[in-house]
């Protein structure tokens, strides 16, 4: 049976401010559409305000996953009234894939 829901990242940037409406970052995202099932991996800020949240999508669908294979997508987030996302592009994806390889699919465990 062919796998239609395969396994994909989506990586959030946005300022530490909006961390405690990262629930509603993630269902802006999705309005309009089926929410997948993912994992959530918060990626607080180093030297830096900037946060990140990492979703494993499908991840109960693939739970092995080769995180080495699987596209990448990096959104800024803003926001004025609304969330904006805008899509950061295949640099960042690049950069990103190779940042969240220590990342377990799926789980917290590092």
């Amino acid at each position: 049976m062919d796998n239609t829901n395969s396994p994909k990242r989506i990586i959030f940037r946005f300022h530490l401010s909006y961390f405690s409406q990262e629930s509603d970052i993630i269902d802006q995202f999705f309005a309009g559409a089926d929410k997948p099932d993912f994992f959530i991996h918060s990626i607080p800020p180093n030297a830096s305000t900037k946060m990140y949240t990492v979703l494993d999508l499908y991840h109960k669908d693939n739970p092995a996953a080769d995180v080495e294979n699987i596209p990448y997508e990096v959104f800024l987030v803003t926001k004025n009234d609304t969330f904006e996302f805008q899509n950061l592009g295949s640099e960042a994806s690049e950069r990103a894939a190779k940042r969240c390889r220590s990342l377990y699919w799926g789980t917290d465990r590092r």
